[in-house]
């Protein structure tokens, strides 16, 4: 059974026991648990591949605005309180969730 971990890529770190953790702060809890002999450390160790995996898996695209749309951009993005990237993928997010494709046109056999 695959545990699933909300990721934030842009800071590069997961919502594990409650915190948000990058790959070192999660390895040194891992660290810490072993050290005072808790050895419950699986979901940990899931959270931290899952923290990994998503990032290396991560895809990045270059997109370009116009002055004019870039400071609207910015502007929504800060009053969201969240970075430009974070601000576009949510955007993206949201218009996939709803978007359903055009049909095929029909084939010529």
């Amino acid at each position: 059974m695959k545990m699933q971990f909300e990721v934030d890529l842009d800071k590069e770190q997961v919502l594990y026991d409650g915190e948000w953790l990058g790959s070192k702060a999660l390895a040194d809890k891992i660290r810490r648990m072993i050290e005072i002999q808790d050895f419950r450390i699986a979901s940990a160790g899931l959270a931290l591949q899952g923290l990994q995996e998503t990032i290396d898996q991560a895809r990045k695209y270059e997109v370009k605005f116009t002055p004019a749309r870039a400071d609207i951009l910015e502007a929504n993005a800060r009053r969201s309180q969240i970075c430009v990237s974070g601000f576009i993928r949510k955007a993206v997010e949201s218009y996939l969730s709803t978007y359903i494709p055009p049909p095929l046109p029909p084939s010529e056999s």
